[in-house]
């Protein structure tokens, strides 16, 4: 898809995951097609989770939204790296991770995020949010357009925005009551606008589709026919 505003200074686009195939759709799953966003500042450009297709394009359209600015590249969990290395070898772009983040792929991320600081373009991040594989995410506050991006810890389903998290064992469980829950419930603070969801795009009304998500079954994979 090409590229399109969200708001004023946000822009979007969805691209083809590599590693998608098809036994990865259906209930507890996801789609092939997943999204990125750019923010555009002042003084720099802003990427999140961003995967960049090899589509000439897009790359060009990139490189005009860039026009010789600095580029920051946020990753939400270290399997959202996607494109942030190509980033850095095209801009020189400082990728951002988390710790856990950091400690996964340390030989690209070279800025670490800590909870509450303000990163470059203003962003606010909130993190650890505990994440299925033993991960940990981090959500980014855009507050001049009060948006907030998520990592793989929300997606986005024909049956509305749900929790993406597996509770088949009692430690799953107890974990989702004693970390996940509490970890987005503080989210509900901001002002949300918009839900950025890497996994079935953008959402309106984010603080509802948010509260709604708290309070409904999670999203994982139905137990095994027979």
């Amino acid at each position: 898809m090409r590229p399109h505003v969200l708001a004023p200074g946000l822009w979007a686009w969805s691209a083809p995951h590599p590693d998608w195939t098809p036994d990865r759709a259906g209930v507890g799953g996801w789609d092939r097609d997943v999204w990125s966003w750019l923010l555009e500042a002042e003084d720099r450009v802003v990427l999140i989770d961003p995967l960049l297709p090899a589509d000439p394009d897009l790359t060009r359209w990139l490189d005009e939204r860039v026009d010789g600015r600095p580029v920051d590249a946020l990753v939400s969990v270290y399997w959202h790296l996607r494109s942030a290395d190509a980033m850095h070898a095209r801009y020189d772009a400082t990728v951002w991770g988390n710790p856990k983040t950091r400690e996964d792929v340390e030989q690209v991320v070279t800025g670490v995020i800590a909870d509450g600081d303000v990163l470059p373009g203003g962003v606010v991040p909130f993190t650890p949010i505990p994440s299925n594989g033993d991960e940990e995410e981090t959500a980014f506050w855009l507050p001049r357009q009060r948006a907030l991006a998520v990592g793989d810890i929300l997606i986005s389903t024909t049956a509305g925005v749900k929790l993406w998290w597996e509770q088949k064992t009692d430690e799953s469980r107890d974990e989702y009551r004693r970390r996940v829950q509490p970890a987005l419930r503080r989210l509900l603070e901001l002002p949300i606008a918009m839900l950025l969801v890497p996994h079935g795009g953008p959402v309106a009304d984010g603080h509802r589709a948010l509260e709604e998500a708290l309070e409904a079954p999670t999203w994982e994979r139905p137990p095994e026919a027979g």
